[in-house]
Parts: C-alpha cells; sequence; structure tokens
C-alpha cells in the first residue's frame, strides 16, 4: 500500500507532462528560433542566479556583522522577500521604474525575491560549521577581508554552487515575474510554452518545450541536491563576538531595502487606490470586491490544505531515501500546462466554483514539490533512526505512520498549509490560464496593473498579503500548539 501511495503520488506530479504528450498526440517540433530561445533563457537564468547568489552572500555579511538579538529580527525582515508573492514585486517596480522592462526587469525581481534565503542559509553554514574557527582567526588577527577572500568563500564554495543551480533552475522555469516584466521577448520557456499554446495553438512545440524544460531543470536540481547532504546543523552559540568581528553592518542594507520598498510603495498608494477602486466600480456597494475576498480566501486556503495533505500523504508511505531525492529533484509543472489541464478536465465548466478548485488543485501540484524540497527532505531524514528502532521491535506500518511519525511531522504540516495559503493569496500564474474571469485578488490586481491601474492594484495585493500573513500565523501558531501532543 505505501508503494502503491507513493506511485500515485508521483503519477499526479507527472500528470501535466503526460497531458502535454496526449493533446499533441505524440508528435514534438522544436519552434522556429529554438536555439535563440535557449540561449535568451539561459543568459537570463545565469544572469538571476549570479546576481541573487552575489547579493545574498553579501546580505548575508552584513547580517553576520550585527548583535545577535538584531540580526535575528533583521534577518526575518529579510526572509519576508522570499516568501511575497511575485505580484508585489512587480507592483513596486511598475511604481518606480515603469519604463524598464525585459531581462534586466526579471534578473533584478529573481535576484531580490531569493537573496533573503541565500543570505540566510549563509548565516546558518557560518554559525553551524565555522564559529570556532572564526574565533581563532580573531585571536590571530586576521583581518575581515582576508578571511572572507581566503577562508569563508572557499569553504563556501560546495554551498554557493548548490544555491547558484537551485536560483539558476528557478528562474528558467519563471513564469509570474517574465510574463509581466518581459514584454514581447520570450525570456524563459514558460513564457515560451505561453506564446505556443496562446498565439499559435501549436501543441507539438509545446510538448517538445516542456519535455525540454523537464529534463533540464530535473538534471540541474538533482546534481545541486546531490553537491551537499541534506542534514540540519545546531547554532553554535560560542560565536557572538568572532561572527559579529567578520560581518559588516552597512550591507544589510541590501536585504533591507527592497523589502521595504515593497511595504512602502503598498502603503503610500493607499488614498489613490481607494480613488481607482471607486472609478472601477468595485467599491459601488462592495459585493463585488467582497465575493472576491471571500473566493480568494476559500482558494488560498483549499489550496495549502491541498499541498500540505500531499506532502504529508508522501511522508507517511516512507517514501526510500532515492525517492525522496526523486521528490525534492523534480521540477513542479508548468503554470501554462498545469493550468490548461484543468482547465480542459473540467470542459465546459465555467463557474466560479470550478474555476476556483481549478485555481487551488494547481497551487497544489506546483507549491507541494517546492515545499517538500524546501523542508520535508530533511525533516523526514532526521526521523530515519526511530523508524529503524521501531522496525526492529515490531512496529507496524500502520503505527509508524500514525504514533512516530504524524505527532512530529504534524507542525510541519500546519506550516507547509501556511505557507501554500499565504502563496496562493498572491498567486495569478495558475488562475491566468485555468480560470474564465478574475476570481481572486491575484487575478484582479493582475487585471488593474495591466490597465496602469497600479495604486487599485497595490490596494488589493496589500489586503492580499496581510490575509495571507495572517492565514500563515494561524497556522504557524496551531502547529506550534501541537508539538509534543499525544495521539490518543
Amino acid at each position: 500500500m505505501s508503494r502503491l501511495s507513493r506511485t500515485l503520488v508521483f503519477l499526479l506530479f507527472l500528470a501535466p507532462y503526460v497531458f502535454s504528450l496526449i493533446v499533441a498526440q505524440g508528435r514534438m517540433a522544436l519552434p522556429a528560433g529554438f536555439l535563440g530561445l535557449v540561449q535568451s533563457s539561459f543568459l537570463q537564468a545565469a544572469l538571476s542566479a549570479l546576481f541573487a547568489v552575489t547579493l545574498g552572500i553579501l546580505t548575508g555579511v552584513g547580517l553576520l556583522g550585527l548583535p545577535q538579538r538584531l540580526r535575528r529580527s533583521t534577518e526575518a525582515a529579510v526572509l519576508v522577500g522570499s516568501f511575497v508573492p511575485s505580484i508585489a514585486w512587480v507592483l513596486m517596480w511598475m511604481v518606480l521604474l515603469p519604463n524598464v522592462r525585459g531581462v534586466t526587469a526579471i534578473v533584478i525581481l529573481h535576484a531580490v525575491s531569493s537573496a533573503g534565503l541565500i543570505a540566510s542559509a549563509v548565516v546558518r553554514k557560518v554559525r553551524t560549521r565555522w564559529a570556532g574557527s572564526l574565533e581563532l582567526a580573531m585571536v590571530e588577527g586576521a583581518p575581515r577581508g582576508l578571511m572572507w577572500r581566503r577562508g569563508l568563500l572557499p569553504l563556501l564554495r560546495s554551498d554557493l554552487v548548490t544555491y547558484l543551480l537551485t536560483i539558476f533552475a528557478s528562474s528558467l522555469s519563471s513564469f509570474s515575474i517574465p510574463l509581466l516584466m518581459g514584454g514581447a521577448e520570450a525570456w524563459t520557456f514558460e513564457i515560451a510554452i505561453h506564446q505556443a499554446v496562446r498565439i499559435h495553438s501549436a501543441w507539438d512545440q509545446v510538448a517538445a518545450l516542456t519535455l525540454w524544460q523537464w529534463i533540464t531543470l530535473t538534471v540541474l536540481l538533482f546534481v545541486s541536491r546531490s553537491r551537499v547532504p541534506l542534514r540540519a546543523g545546531a547554532i553554535d552559540h560560542r560565536e557572538s563576538r568572532a561572527v559579529e568581528k567578520y560581518g559588516w553592518k552597512p550591507l544589510v542594507l541590501l536585504g533591507v531595502m527592497p523589502v521595504a520598498s515593497v511595504l512602502i510603495v503598498l502603503l503610500s498608494s493607499a488614498l489613490r487606490g481607494v480613488q481607482q477602486l471607486e472609478t472601477a466600480g468595485l467599491l459601488i456597494d462592495g459585493g463585488e470586491l467582497g465575493a472576491v475576498v471571500l473566493v480568494s480566501i476559500f482558494v488560498a486556503h483549499l489550496g495549502g490544505l491541498l499541498t500540505a495533505a500531499t506532502t504529508l500523504f508522501f511522508a507517511l508511505s516512507r517514501p526510500s531515501e532515492t525517492e525522496r531525492r526523486l521528490l525534492s529533484s523534480y521540477v513542479a509543472p508548468s503554470a501554462v500546462i498545469t493550468g490548461l489541464m484543468l482547465l480542459l478536465v473540467g470542459m465546459g465548466s465555467v463557474s466560479a466554483l470550478a474555476d476556483a478548485l481549478r485555481i487551488s488543485f494547481g497551487c497544489a501540484l506546483v507549491f507541494a514539490p517546492v515545499l517538500w524540497r524546501m523542508r520535508w527532505h530533511v525533516e523526514l531524514s532526521t526521523l530515519e533512526r526511530q523508524v529503524e528502532v521501531a522496525e526492529i521491535f515490531g512496529a507496524s506500518a500502520q503505527m509508524i505512520a500514525w504514533r512516530i511519525l504524524w505527532p512530529q511531522l504534524r507542525p510541519l504540516f500546519y506550516w507547509t498549509w501556511g505557507v501554500a495559503t499565504f502563496w496562493a493569496f498572491g498567486d495569478y500564474a495558475i488562475g491566468a490560464v485555468a480560470a474564465s474571469r478574475p476570481i481572486t485578488l491575484a487575478l484582479l490586481s493582475r487585471a488593474l496593473l495591466e490597465s496602469y491601474r497600479l495604486e487599485a492594484a497595490a490596494i488589493l495585493i496589500g489586503l492580499g498579503l496581510f490575509l495571507g500573513f495572517l492565514s500563515y500565523l494561524f497556522f504557524s501558531n496551531r502547529g506550534e500548539r501541537n508539538v509534543g501532543r499525544k495521539v490518543s
């Protein structure tokens, strides 16, 4: 039964890829200018990865220079940027730099939205692995620049290559940011697939591009995940003076300023945004906007629940290390293909409920592999020894799942539910294809952005972020309350 469960999960994730081959009737053809597409998309992804890793390292150096208490709060603020939905970054860019589009906008937005995670990872690596070495270097009088050039950066090389490959892969398959910032140029395979469907209806090209993207990204992610052992380290509390000495406080502004810019744009647009919403007829009686808010809450929470349930279902089936790594190396399905598959599966149904269900299921298919790779793989690896001991003492598979794994995975389940809900409030990529009308705050915001009603879009994006953040806090706190609680 466990093997069947794991097979069903893998088949579920592979469904969009199989769907593209079925619709194309097995025919595949590369589009004209394919080599140019590969060159431009690889250039964009490489620049995004290089800029993100550089910005992440510099921000990490800044975080290390802060006192320990201030570092925690500042690191949390920097990490906000990595969890804020991409539509908020797009709004910030359109307000501050409305005439700059193309690869410059895409690269910078990819970088600032990813740099917080890299900075946090750099801080953790330094504090868990080399705090003692930094103390020795401080005693020996090694200057900051020399320590980073000859000491820490060479030691971090394998980790940095992993971050570089991961950001490269995610930028190569990005859809949301290039959709609004890329102009007419296909800067990613996702945009090329979108154009092949929407403009040319060339399913043979869609099948070929989808297969090419999947193979390329799977290889990249598999290489990146296999370079460094997936295990967590404990913080070394001896680092206080040494770590602070080898950081440099001013660099933390590189991570804080982009996040602050998003918040400032959202807050400063309030008054003008209300006027634009009135002009658009969305505040006449509050009925239409209220319906959109309710649908957004339903879609986001259902999408979050389905994401958490999928990852938990796979974890409780007790996958092997190879299967866990396969899912960690798996590329989340194309948002375009996923949306089209769900649209055709619900063919003939154009109701708001059908649209909401399609978006929720699509979010689960896209988010679940990402969140598995982010936390579930490592968490499950740490429970291996307990499972082995339970098996030696004759525990059944059902007892292991519900008496050992579920009580310890429950906080992570709620965390996953909260994060996926937060993301779903701001996701418009799936809905742009799967929904027949703008039924969520994100889709309505996208429509307002495209009509350059930026302040009105800011109001709706801010509302979505607020609701998403409240949902995240609710589920995270619920997970924390369940820590250590026994199953009756």
